[in-house]
């Protein structure tokens, strides 16, 4: 659509998208999106749990979205402030990055006669439950501020919705936390949410969006037990930011040499066993 736009139109668009940025006061049209449930392949249909919000905003607010998403990629880049094991959202990375260092561990383990004791964690309903107020603080420490700043409080601010089915609107409602799904800003904000979590623990770390790995390797598989520590940090870090880690999604995951190595029991915060799974090398 707006390839096809005028020039005149374009500069009218300009001088909207410069009063914005400017001002840091945002249509609210901009701040209002329609939600979508978009079925979870192979999930029973009859459960609500079984389909994805998909919030869709307003597209010229989408474009703009993105004039500053580049910028600041621009500024994290270069100022080094995104975790050198964040591969999500990021040039020149691949979703497969961030599994290269633990391939690397386990074949270096194995050549060793060690064993590798890896944690995976998926973060429940990671976009709608991120903790705005935290986020923003967390902007401010790594030196977003000004106009930048002043824009992304505002894009997060009186957020409102309706959710649609078929052709039916529900009535509006007020957006209290939590980043819009379907926005082309949400993706590098949630980044910046989690992006300390690898340095809150000792074990080596990967993390890619929402879904985030940490592991140990030792000879003696009674010694991985420093991993729990990890993961009760991991744990009480989600939960400052608003998180919570799933109890059916994460694993726990046993790379060893011999069929009767021991299984280590890990728990989350709240108590709950982490599923527990054994592969031989």
């Amino acid at each position: 659509m707006f390839k096809h736009m005028s020039i005149k139109s374009l500069e009218v668009m300009l001088q909207l998208f410069n009063k914005i940025w400017f001002t840091g006061k945002i249509p609210p049209s901009w701040l209002h999106s329609i939600v979508v449930s978009v079925p979870k392949p192979n999930k029973p249909a009859y459960l609500p749990s079984s389909y994805r919000p998909i919030s869709l905003p307003s597209n010229v607010c989408k474009l703009f979205e993105k004039i500053i998403v580049c910028r600041l990629n621009w500024f994290l880049e270069y100022h080094n402030v995104l975790h050198i094991s964040q591969s999500s959202f990021r040039q020149r990375r691949r979703t497969t990055d961030h599994l290269l260092p633990l391939h690397d561990a386990i074949h270096k383990s194995m050549a060793n006669k060690h064993n590798v004791l890896s944690v995976f964690i998926d973060i429940e309903k990671a976009y709608d439950m991120a903790n705005k107020e935290v986020l923003l603080s967390k902007l401010l420490s790594y030196g977003i501020s000004g106009r930048m700043f002043h824009f992304i409080r505002s894009f997060l601010s009186n957020r409102t919705f309706q959710i649609r089915i078929g052709s039916t609107l529900s009535m509006n409602k007020r957006l209290e936390n939590g980043t819009p799904q379907g926005s082309v800003l949400s993706p590098i904000l949630f980044s910046l949410m989690i992006n300390d979590l690898p340095k809150r623990i000792t074990s080596r770390a990967a993390l890619c969006v929402d879904d985030f790995c940490f592991w140990e390797c030792g000879s003696d598989i009674t010694l991985l037990n420093r991993l729990q520590r990890s993961l009760t940090k991991v744990c009480k870090c989600c939960e400052d930011c608003g998180f919570k880690p799933s109890s059916t999604k994460s694993a726990a995951v046993l790379f060893a040499r011999k069929h009767n190595s021991e299984l280590i029991s890990l728990r989350l915060q709240d108590g709950t066993r982490l599923p527990q799974k054994k592969y031989l090398t």
